[in-house]
C-alpha cells in the first residue's frame, strides 16, 4: 500500500508533526487503526479526568462533553473502518487460499 502526504497526515498539516511522526502515521495507516482509536480513548479520558479535577461550572463542562462526544463519533467511525478493512483482508486471504488449493488440486491431478 502506497500511502501519499495528503492520506498520511501531511500536506496541509505536515509542518505540524514532530520529527518521525509522518513516518508513524505511514506505518499506522498501513497496519491498523487500533492505535488511534486507543489513542482517542485515552485523550477522551484525559479530559473527563481533568474536568472532574478542574471544571466547577457548566460551562466547562458543556464545552468538555461537546469535545468527548465528537471523540467519540471518531472513533466509532473508526471501528467501523477497522472493521471493514479486517473483512476485506479476510475476503482477500479466502480468496488466496482457495487459489492455492486449486492450484494444488491441479497439481496432484496431473
Amino acid at each position: 500500500m502506497t500511502t501519499n502526504l495528503s492520506s498520511a497526515g501531511g500536506g496541509f498539516y505536515a509542518g505540524t508533526f514532530l520529527p518521525g511522526e509522518l513516518e508513524d502515521l505511514r506505518n499506522a495507516m498501513e497496519s491498523s487503526l487500533t492505535g488511534e482509536i486507543d489513542m482517542l480513548r485515552v485523550l477522551m479520558r484525559r479530559v473527563f479526568n481533568r474536568m472532574i479535577d478542574e471544571a466547577d461550572d457548566l460551562k466547562a463542562w458543556m464545552g468538555a462533553l461537546t469535545a468527548i462526544s465528537a471523540a467519540s463519533q471518531r472513533v466509532a467511525g473508526l471501528l467501523r473502518m477497522e472493521q471493514t478493512l479486517g473483512e476485506k483482508r479476510a475476503d482477500a486471504t479466502g480468496a488466496l487460499s482457495q487459489a492455492l488449493r486449486d492450484v494444488l488440486d491441479e497439481m496432484e491431478a496431473e
